[in-house]
């Protein structure tokens, strides 16, 4: 007997597996999915055996050392799930294992001590004491809880609580930290939330879901509502159909730390019953999760894409929110979309998918358009009233041409109607939000006399201003991280008229500070939004009405309800409509649309100022009009025209050296293998990479293009990055 093997060793091949005899010792030992020692060159590996063969043509085949497992430690449909992803994706074998399985190459975390907070309730909630607004927070995620007892870890890495206040809560005696051995009692179980009555368009959504479930057709949904139409109370309803059924279910979201609305929903509706997964637990946490979900006591798992991969032995149900949102595709190897893992994953196990989103991708709108997936939509806005909802109006949502402001004198990021609308929005008490999808105080720096602009070296793209202070300020690289002081004169000319030119969010605070002298502004990017003021403390603040100006990128456009909001100002939406890329006005259509829905929620419809240079482009006015069925009918036949998805798949291939001219070279020499082999596939490049130079090396792209790409990626050397849209 022989064992095909994927070994613990990234080799030439991607996907592939090598032959070990079974010496007779082993044979009742060595099973599919179980781990082995190989004789791996001068090293003893470990190994995952994927298949059992009786027969073997090869010679000198040497034999597994040991089995290392009684049971096998990955099921059948892992397998497949990892032999699919190294397929569609061409990623190694055992890149995909480690996704699908974190520890199955890993050594084990150990059980140990845990430190537990427990909460000092008498002294913590005296009226008379006065603490700051971090060590509150903690105290309000105490009174969330039943109990009153949180591991330290999970105050640390999933409510991104500061060490430096828990070590002060203790020693002023509002919390107690002890040891205890690690116990499921640990658990945070959140004050339960009674069940709301859905609406009409709400019920037949989740009538048809929980069919679906219930028949285990595992049939692929997409839940079409406008911002405000109440996707989350349909998950949550299927959620709880699901469970009737003795099956398990997850809930994606796009962010775990910019959603804290929607996991707490989860949480209050199914006290003890989930879990939440994301990067930022520790090992011995991920660990504890999966061993719950693979035993089936934990049945609720929301977290971020990765959350498909936990061994769920029967997953039920499958809810992907914000679908369209791009932080579903993973970035590094393997590089999966997870809206294609769902799919494979409702087919193989039955489960039932919903992708759920105000503006769905146009690969997925499409799908429903030709039948593959159902189309299930909710029409309105609602605002709850008591355990019912009621329909809202529309938003006010108009466009301020940026070209009058300037010929008008001026000069501020803030048009003169949205200066306006700030000053009444504030006399009534209420909140806006100003969005800028651009970090930093001025996007570019240069030399009014030679026309010089200062670029990192490294990378060459402009440098960044960043006010770091009233006195201090930086030029920071947004790609590399370099810094360096700004200068008093010109590198190139050493002329004295530098000029900053471009704004971000930085600069807006900076206008916005000076027009409304007594408002309180809240920055929130990824400059001001770290791990000591945690995004879980500045939602807090926004949510509690401690800001009056929430200024941010598109941070603050991830499916927030914040009620006092009734302002939506964007400042600058031209900023993604020009990047290269087929989807820059798809892109430009979502954010515009989300950014907006989060103006106007209870009974105030809102009002939302979208300024532009570019006031008549198809893309803005569709999102003026919150007109999805106009928009996707103009781009989808667009896309048609031009041979884009979802017509053709895309395949990046991405090179990079330290000469420019070598890079350019290898891309001709891929092309050349790949001309010979193409048979209706359409090869571009080579293509300078939209940032041509970072950290010294230049990226170039070989660009597949048709409706099977896939076949030659086993042309391609590995020493190239594979990228499948």
């Amino acid at each position: 007997m022989f064992a095909q093997v994927a070994v613990n060793s990234y080799t030439q091949s991607p996907r592939q597996l090598f032959t070990y005899a079974i010496p007779p010792v082993l044979v009742e030992s060595v099973q599919v999915g179980c781990r082995v020692l190989v004789p791996f060159g001068p090293r003893a590996l470990t190994g995952v055996v994927l298949e059992i063969v009786s027969e073997s043509d090869q010679e000198g085949i040497k034999p597994i050392l040991s089995c290392l497992d009684s049971v096998p430690q990955i099921t059948a449909h892992q397998l497949a799930l990892a032999n699919w992803l190294s397929h569609e994706y061409h990623a190694s074998l055992k890149s995909c294992l480690d996704t699908v399985h974190p520890f199955l190459f890993r050594q084990t975390p150990v059980k140990r001590q845990v430190r537990i907070a427990v909460l000092k309730r008498d002294k913590a909630c005296s009226p008379d004491l006065k603490i700051p607004d971090r060590q509150q927070a903690v105290v309000d995620i105490f009174l969330n809880a039943f109990g009153l007892e949180i591991p330290v870890e999970t105050l640390l890495s999933t409510f991104h609580s500061s060490p430096s206040t828990l070590k002060t809560m203790s020693a002023k005696g509002l919390i107690d930290i002890i040891e205890r051995d690690e116990v499921e009692a640990c658990i945070i179980h959140s004050q339960p939330e009674a069940r709301l009555i859905p609406t009409p368009p709400q019920q037949l959504a989740i009538d048809r879901l929980a069919d679906d479930v219930r028949a285990q057709n595992g049939t692929v949904f997409v839940l079409h509502g406008v911002t405000g139409s109440g996707k989350t109370e349909v998950y949550l309803h299927a959620i709880a159909r699901t469970l009737e059924e003795n099956r398990q279910a997850v809930l994606l979201v796009p962010e775990i730390a910019l959603t804290p609305q929607t996991i707490e929903r989860v949480l209050r509706r199914f006290p003890g019953l989930v879990k939440v997964w994301h990067s930022r637990l520790s090992d011995r946490e991920r660990h504890r999760t999966f061993e719950h979900v693979q035993s089936g006591q934990t049945p609720i798992v929301v977290g971020s894409r990765s959350a498909l991969f936990l061994p769920y032995p029967d997953l039920g149900f499958i809810a992907i929110d914000e679908e369209h949102e791009i932080s579903y595709k993973q970035e590094s190897n393997p590089r999966y979309d997870a809206r294609r893992v769902a799919v494979f994953l409702g087919n193989q196990l039955k489960a039932t998918v919903v992708f759920g989103s105000a503006t769905p991708s146009v690969e997925t709108f499409y799908q429903t358009q030709q039948g593959t997936f159902k189309l299930l939509e909710l029409p309105d806005r609602i605002h709850h009233l008591g355990s019912g909802a009621a329909p809202m109006g529309k938003r006010d949502i108009r466009i301020v041409d940026l070209r009058v402001e300037m010929k008008a004198g001026n000069r501020t990021t803030l048009s003169l109607d949205l200066q306006n609308e700030l000053t009444a929005t504030l006399e009534r008490g209420e909140q806006a939000i100003l969005f800028l999808n651009r970090r930093g105080f001025s996007t570019y720096v240069f030399c009014r006399e030679c026309g010089h602009v200062l670029m990192c070296p490294a990378c060459e793209i402009p440098l960044t201003l960043h006010q770091l202070g009233a006195q201090r300020s930086k030029l920071i690289c947004h790609h590399c991280g370099r810094y360096e002081q700004p200068p008093e004169c010109c590198p190139k000319c050493q002329g004295t008229k530098i000029k900053y030119l471009g704004a971000g969010t930085q600069q807006v605070v900076d206008d916005v500070a000076k027009l409304f002298p007594q408002a309180r502004i809240l920055r929130v990017d990824a400059d001001s939004t770290g791990a000591v003021d945690s995004f879980q403390q500045v939602h807090d603040k926004i949510t509690g009405h401690k800001v009056d100006i929430i200024i941010g990128t598109q941070m603050i456009a991830k499916g927030w309800d914040i009620p006092a909001v009734s302002l939506v100002g964007v400042i600058l939406a031209d900023q993604s409509l020009f990047f290269p890329s087929f989807r820059a006005g798809e892109r430009t259509f979502q954010l515009l649309t989300q950014v907006a829905g989060r103006s106007g929620r209870r009974t105030d419809p809102g009002r939302v100022i979208i300024q532009t240079y570019s006031p008549d482009n198809s893309y803005i006015l569709a999102a003026r009009d919150e007109a999805y069925d106009r928009f996707f009918d103009a781009e989808i036949k667009s896309r048609e025209a031009f041979n884009y998805p979802p017509f053709a798949r895309f395949v990046k291939l991405t090179i990079h050296h330290t000469d420019e001219a070598k890079a350019v070279e290898l891309c001709e020499d891929l092309i050349e293998i790949l001309d010979e082999k193409k048979e209706g596939t359409g090869i571009l490049g080579p293509v300078p990479a939209f940032i041509l130079k970072k950290k010294d090396r230049y990226f170039y792209h070989v660009i597949l293009q048709g409706q099977n790409p896939l076949p030659l990626l086993q042309y391609v050397p590995r020493e190239w990055t594979v990228d499948v849209d």
